[in-house]
């Protein structure tokens, strides 16, 4: 497995497998927490998103999210290669939906910074979305709308744009339970200075 996800109401486990490409679809009971296979909803991964997977092109991030707008939450799920950030609701039975796809080369070639997708993160309004690549070794910039689609807004590679002022986050660091730092909110306690405004920091 390389990403698990529950939807918000608990009802489902969403479970992302790269050796058979596959994205799975658990019930699960909310008086003892046990988990049943959902056979109807266990989905191979190039069967769920078409024309834009290949194989062991695993999903290797998901994250539940409400959109600006309001509304049930959405889906939001990183793939590697070529790299995208896909948008999918959720039926009440768990079945998913693609409703957007964002892919490495798109627009011509405007989007050019997802080569390895790995991870994805919010901004504390919900309005941003970032997605970080492994392969581009890259961070690129969503603008989330206010249905929780997503626009292409901008990248940053890595050695571009290097600043060395660094304005510290009022927020406490969060660790979880292995008293490591919390990476999934990294983008919201650390800031970099860039003239006007604040902009979001990853650091690996």
């Amino acid at each position: 497995p390389t990403s698990v996800a529950v939807s918000p109401d608990g009802a489902h486990v969403y479970v992302a497998c790269a050796n058979t490409d596959t994205l799975t679809c658990f019930s699960r009971d909310a008086r003892d927490g046990r988990i049943s296979l959902n056979f109807s909803q266990g989905i191979a991964a190039w069967g769920l998103f078409p024309g834009n997977l290949q194989p062991h092109t695993w999903v290797t991030s998901m994250s539940f999210a409400r959109p600006p707008g309001g509304g049930d939450e959405l889906l939001y799920a990183t793939t590697a290669f070529p790299g995208s950030i896909h948008v999918l609701s959720r039926a009440p039975d768990g079945a998913l939906t693609v409703l957007q796809t964002v892919s490495d080369g798109d627009d011509g070639g405007f989007v050019d910074a997802l080569g390895g997708a790995m991870g994805a993160s919010f901004s504390p309004e919900g309005d941003l979305l970032y997605v970080s690549a492994y392969t581009d070794s890259a961070l690129s910039e969503f603008r989330v709308a206010q249905n929780g689609s997503v626009e292409y807004l901008d990248r940053l590679r890595a050695g571009e744009r290097t600043r060395s002022e660094f304005v510290p986050s009022a927020r406490p660091l969060l660790y979880d339970s292995f008293g490591r730092p919390d990476t999934s909110e990294a983008l919201a306690q650390a800031h970099l200075s860039l003239g006007e405004g604040s902009h979001a920091l990853v650091v690996a």
